[in-house]
């Protein structure tokens, strides 16, 4: 999901604890409750009917991605984890 999001990919997603974590409703992605075919193609269809939001949620996606998922971010939290470990 990361990959798809960072590649400018509009995210259709089901909340779990993946998504949940990365996901804002309608503003970097879009979430539906459970895998209804239905509701899957209502979504990819607002999507693909208007450009517009499309952009807007990949732009943001991508930003947060940036933001969040980095490998400074990534290197200081495992150092304050290691430091932080019992010796």
């Amino acid at each position: 999901m990361l990959e798809a999001i960072y590649c400018d990919c509009a995210i259709i997603a089901t909340p779990n604890e993946g998504a949940n974590e990365i996901i804002n409703d309608n503003i970097n992605g879009l979430l539906i409750e459970k895998s209804d075919p239905k509701k899957i193609k209502e979504r990819i269809l607002e999507l693909l009917n208007n450009h517009q939001i499309m952009e807007k949620i990949s732009k943001i996606g991508k930003q947060k991605i940036k933001e969040t998922f980095n490998w400074d971010k990534s290197a200081k939290i495992y150092l304050h984890n290691f430091n932080q470990a019992p010796r």
